[in-house]
C-alpha cells in the first residue's frame, strides 16, 4: 500500500471513529425510547385498528421512533463538542447516563417502588456513563447495539 491510499484509509478511520459515539447514542435511544413504545402498541393491535393506520403509516411511526429520540442527544453532543472536545466529552457522558438510567429505570419498575427505584436507575446511569468512558470494552459493545 502506497502512501497516499494508507492516509485516506486512516482518514476514513477517523472519520468513522467520529460517527460511532451518535450511532452508540442512537442504540441506547433505541433501547430507551423505541422498544418500550413498540412493546407497548405491539400488544395493542386495537390502537391501530381504531385510528385506521395501515402499513405505509405503520412504517412511518416505527421509523419515527427509531429515527427522532436520539436527535436532541446527538444534536447535544455535537454542538459540546464543536465548542470544546472536553465538553463534548461530558455532553456524551451525560447523555449516556440519561439514556442508560431511562433502561434501568423501566427494568426496575417492576422489582423496585419509590426513591429506591429512583436511586437505583440514577446509579445505573452514572455507573454506565464512567464506565463507557472508562473501558473500550463497554464502547464496543454500544457499537454492536448500533
Amino acid at each position: 500500500m502506497d502512501r497516499s491510499s494508507e492516509a485516506t484509509e486512516r482518514a476514513r478511520l477517523a472519520g468513522a471513529s467520529r460517527l460511532l459515539p451518535y450511532l452508540h447514542l442512537a442504540g441506547l435511544a433505541c433501547l430507551a425510547v423505541a422498544q418500550p413504545l413498540l412493546d407497548l402498541l405491539g400488544r395493542t393491535p386495537a390502537f391501530f385498528a381504531v385510528r385506521g393506520l395501515g402499513g405505509g403509516a405503520l412504517a412511518l411511526l416505527a421509523l419515527a421512533l427509531v429515527v427522532l429520540p436520539p436527535l436532541p442527544f446527538a444534536a447535544l453532543v455535537a454542538l459540546a463538542d464543536r465548542r470544546d472536545a472536553r465538553l463534548g466529552r461530558w455532553a456524551l457522558a451525560a447523555s449516556v447516563a440519561c439514556l442508560v438510567a431511562t433502561i434501568a429505570l423501566q427494568a426496575l419498575r417492576r422489582h423496585v417502588g419509590g426513591w429506591p427505584w429512583l436511586a437505583a436507575g440514577l446509579a445505573a446511569g452514572i455507573l454506565a456513563a464512567a464506565a463507557y468512558r472508562r473501558r473500550p470494552a463497554l464502547r464496543q459493545a454500544a457499537t454492536v447495539l448500533a
